[in-house]
């Protein structure tokens, strides 16, 4: 029996109280493109290929066809993207009153704001 073949990732998940707020940050300021919304309960973004979905944590641990789930803490999501299209999407977060914390150059040639 061969291994499963992971090809890509299909969905990210981030959770927030502030929905909203979370909302208006990838919508206009990252520009991604909505797909979905329910008030007070969630938002579905496009993400290239993926889906990029925003949750209120307490309000997704109800009945479901999909087994409840949800996350505390901190948490991280990495968006890959040409160095021309970084360089503007910086200036642009710049404008938008958005400061990066840190920018890092990999070991591997990648790079991170």
């Amino acid at each position: 029996m061969s291994e499963m073949q992971i090809e890509r990732v299909l969905e990210t998940c981030l959770y927030g109280h502030d929905l909203e707020r979370a909302a208006c940050f990838w919508w206009d300021v990252l520009g991604m493109v909505p797909l979905s919304m329910e008030a007070g309960r969630h938002h579905l973004f496009r993400c290239g290929h993926a889906v990029f979905l925003l949750f209120i944590p307490d309000e997704i641990t109800g009945a479901s066809d999909v087994p409840a789930y949800g996350a505390t803490g901190t948490s991280n999501v990495a968006f890959r993207t040409s160095a021309g299209e970084m360089k503007a999407g910086r200036d642009k977060l710049r404008k938008k009153g958005v400061h990066n914390k840190a920018e890092i150059n990999w070991p591997n040639g990648g790079r991170s704001i």
